[in-house]
This record gives C-alpha cells, sequence and structure tokens, in this order.
C-alpha cells in the first residue's frame, strides 16, 4: 500500500540541502520548490500519482535551498499500480533528479552571446549571413535582409 513515505538517497539529500537526521516529506519537498513553480509540479504529480496516467512524468522546477542558493532541477520518475483500471492504487513510485543548474546558466549566456551578436551586426552597414551547407540561410543581419 502507498504510505506516503519518501526515501532520498544522500545525493538527493544534499541536493535539496536537507540534513542526513531529517525525514524528508512532501511538505519540505514543496516548502523548498520555489512559489512561482510549485502549481506546475503538484499538476505534473496529481496526474502522475492521483490520476494515474500517464505513469511517467518529468518535469523541471526551482527550488532555493537553505542557503538561499537557487537550482534548477529535473525530475523523472515513473509509479506503479496495482488492481484493475477504475481500481487501480498506487504501490510506489520511484524517481530521479538531476541539478541542471549549470546548463540553465551555459544556456543564459549563449542567449545573452547571440542578442550580443544580433545588435552589433544589426548595426553594419554591410550584410552579414550565416548560411548553411546546403546554402540556406540560418542568419542576416538587418542590412541582408
Amino acid at each position: 500500500p502507498d504510505s506516503g513515505r519518501l526515501v532520498w538517497a544522500e545525493r538527493a539529500r544534499r541536493t535539496f540541502g536537507v540534513a542526513p537526521d531529517v525525514e524528508p516529506s512532501t511538505e519540505l519537498l514543496y516548502s523548498r520548490i520555489v512559489p512561482e513553480d510549485r502549481q506546475a509540479v503538484a499538476e505534473v504529480l496529481n496526474r502522475a500519482v492521483v490520476e494515474r496516467e500517464p505513469n511517467r512524468f518529468a518535469c523541471e522546477f526551482r527550488i532555493r535551498r537553505p542557503d538561499g542558493e537557487e537550482r534548477h532541477l529535473m525530475s523523472l520518475a515513473v509509479s506503479t499500480f496495482d488492481g484493475p483500471l477504475g481500481a487501480r492504487r498506487r504501490v510506489r513510485s520511484a524517481g530521479l533528479v538531476l541539478d541542471v543548474t549549470e546548463r540553465r546558466r551555459a544556456d543564459a549566456v549563449l542567449a545573452e552571446t547571440q542578442r550580443q551578436l544580433q545588435v552589433a551586426t544589426d548595426v553594419m552597414p554591410v550584410g552579414v549571413a550565416r548560411v548553411a551547407r546546403d546554402r540556406r540561410l540560418l542568419w542576416v543581419n538587418r542590412a541582408y535582409a
């Protein structure tokens, strides 16, 4: 039966900033998720656990650790159910949490670099373009357009 008990590996505890002597709980999990992301995470979990479909889920969200640091996480999980359709009950859920903070930071740096490149080339009086090997235009500046 579904006890509602959470078991976290040591790495998950470190990611969320939870001491080894603290019992993980749903309340603790949600207290770490930033307020702006809580509803979306709750909806994904509800669909996967309460509504029983789909039994696999993935979501990205942010947490704020006790030291104030914000981290970007991706959670992947699968739930196992027992019983006939319409009367199924969750037996267990298992998953993992990946810290994707560095990837998010790299994405932001890349987006800013692309923005700066666009601004710099848009003021050039000559046309500048990036062309694919098959000669498709991938990007052009204002003078080229």
